[in-house]
């Protein structure tokens, strides 16, 4: 049912009204097949959202253990690296978040990129937390921009 037809975009991409009905349907489907498919379930931990384990990051340095780890001193200085472009982003007009995905401050991204693989070097343990958790609030902008290409949207 959710296939795609030749000269077609996948259903994943499309928006059009049948494209939408059928993944109604589908959704429907599995929620019949699999009690509980698609809603939270009361006592069954969700995963956390990204911001969320950002800010628990930042918190490391009130637990000795966390913070005079290999891992927590890579991670104090990448934290510094990124509250500074997050000033940067908010000195060139934008919102403080904004070098997560505007087009204009992929220089900052690039910087940050960088600073985690010099991070890295100094203390090789950040790497789990960087590949991990912290690259993911950048590549979701590399994912949104290749799915606007492939959508025809340049």
């Amino acid at each position: 049912m959710l296939s795609s037809a030749p000269g077609r975009k996948p259903y994943w991409l499309r928006s059009d009204e049948q494209a939408s009905t059928d993944k109604t349907l589908k959704k429907m489907s599995l929620k019949g097949q699999y009690p509980g498919w698609g809603t939270n379930v009361a006592g069954v931990p969700q995963k956390p959202e990204l911001d969320t384990i950002i800010q628990e990051f930042y918190r490391w340095k009130d637990n000795t253990v966390l913070s005079e780890s290999e891992a927590g001193k890579g991670l104090a200085l990448y934290l510094k690296a990124r509250d500074n472009a997050k000033l940067e982003s908010e000195r060139l007009g934008y919102s403080p978040n904004s070098f997560r995905s505007v087009r204009g401050l992929v220089n900052i991204r690039q910087y940050l990129e960088d600073y985690a693989e010099y991070t890295i070097q100094q203390y090789p343990d950040f790497q789990y937390i960087w590949n991990s958790y912290l690259k993911n609030e950048l590549l979701d902008t590399e994912k949104d921009e290749q799915l606007r290409m492939v959508q025809g949207n340049y």
